[in-house]
């Protein structure tokens, strides 16, 4: 538990060291009195993540062992503290684009760890 208390502190001066606020936007089912729901957009109160972009490299061999080429891709993710209210499916927006969370891992009560897709480029 101590050593968890550690790294939370250090991924909170990470966050804050590129601090990007966001308004998380939700669907919410909400009754509608008739035993049915009615689906609701919800904003939820600004929180503070990081966005940062994740390169990979992946070498791709042939089955004799040959390389036969290389894969090479980037992907926009978010780092947010272990309290940030984040669900998939929520959509965000921020420099003019339009996000929507497609994946969220949560590592041990530290952080959690958010997967992205652009849905709108601005």
């Amino acid at each position: 538990m101590k050593n968890n208390l550690y790294y939370k502190k250090y991924v909170e001066k990470v966050i804050q060291a590129n601090p990007t606020p966001i308004i998380i936007s939700r669907i919410q089912k909400i009754s509608d009195g008739f035993d049915g729901w009615i689906e609701e957009r919800v904003k939820l109160p600004p929180q503070t993540v990081s966005i940062y972009n994740r390169k990979f490299h992946r070498e791709r061999l042939s089955d004799s062992g040959a390389t036969i080429g290389y894969l090479s891709s980037t992907a926009e993710k978010l780092l947010c503290g272990s309290d940030t209210d984040i669900m998939q499916g929520d959509r965000f927006q921020n420099q003019g684009r339009e996000y929507k969370v497609t994946w969220v891992h949560v590592y041990d009560d530290i952080c959690k760890q958010v997967e992205l897709e652009v849905i709108s480029d601005g």
